[in-house]
């Protein structure tokens, strides 16, 4: 049993499509054993703007993963917004 439930719904909300970011072989199985709110907050104290960058919420509470449904959503509508903003601006013809 994963830390998620079991195997398979563990594998499909650690694929979730809010869960996914652009990291590094290297990274990934440097923070694979590390708890999200661990890692997440060394990147917020190092550099917060990475956090946004990636569209992750700065509320600390939903790094636990006790919060990981919320925390799913609350990144899903950060990507939404991100993808807007960037329709937007390439509709007016301006790189995001």
């Amino acid at each position: 049993m994963s830390k998620y439930g079991n195997h398979k719904e563990g594998k499909r909300k650690a694929d979730d499509i809010a869960n996914i970011a652009v990291i590094s072989h290297e990274t990934n199985l440097r923070l694979s054993d590390t708890p999200p709110n661990d890692y997440l907050a060394a990147i917020d104290d190092q550099d917060p703007a990475l956090l946004d960058q990636h569209c992750i919420t700065r509320d600390r509470k939903l790094w636990d993963i006790q919060h990981y449904p919320e925390f799913l959503e609350e990144r899903r509508v950060l990507l939404a917004k991100a993808a807007q903003n960037l329709v937007d601006c390439l509709l007016e013809g301006q790189l995001p």
